[in-house]
């Protein structure tokens, strides 16, 4: 079994505003991710959840997935789920919400994925996270 690497675009109609600023967060967490050592991304991931307001709900984080799904055909870079959810954790950052984020592993066969967390569940996934075991986490506070 295999993960999609591409994602059919959203169904419903995104505002041209919100397909912008996906846009715009995409490519920033797409250099970053290329640009920076992983320990400086958990940094600023951990920096902006201590950060928040408040927790990002489950339909919030959704509407930003859909978003990001409609700009990532325009971002001339891989985005797969790694991209998918640092760009969640920073958008909601720069927005003053929370999610967690986490890495997981599984066996057999070996995959990794990195998902991001609202409301104590999995969002916008296509595949069960229930076989992978977390080996990185940044928590909401």
């Amino acid at each position: 079994m295999t993960t999609p690497m591409a994602l059919d675009p959203p169904a419903r109609k995104i505002p041209t505003r919100r397909c912008a600023m996906a846009w715009v967060v995409l490519a920033t967490a797409t250099l970053a991710l290329r640009a920076l050592r992983f320990h400086h991304i958990e940094r600023l991931a951990r920096l902006l959840n201590h950060l928040a307001a408040r927790a990002a709900t489950g339909p919030e984080v959704t509407e930003q997935l859909d978003a990001i799904d409609w700009a990532s055909p325009w971002v001339p870079a891989r985005v797969a789920c790694l991209e998918r959810s640092f760009t969640i954790v920073l958008w909601c950052g720069l927005r003053r919400r929370s999610v967690c984020w986490r890495l997981g592993v599984r066996t057999p066969p070996f995959a990794v994925h990195s998902w991001v967390e609202a409301d104590g569940q999995p969002v916008g996934e296509l595949v069960s996270v229930q076989s992978y075991v977390p080996l990185f986490t940044v928590d909401q506070p």
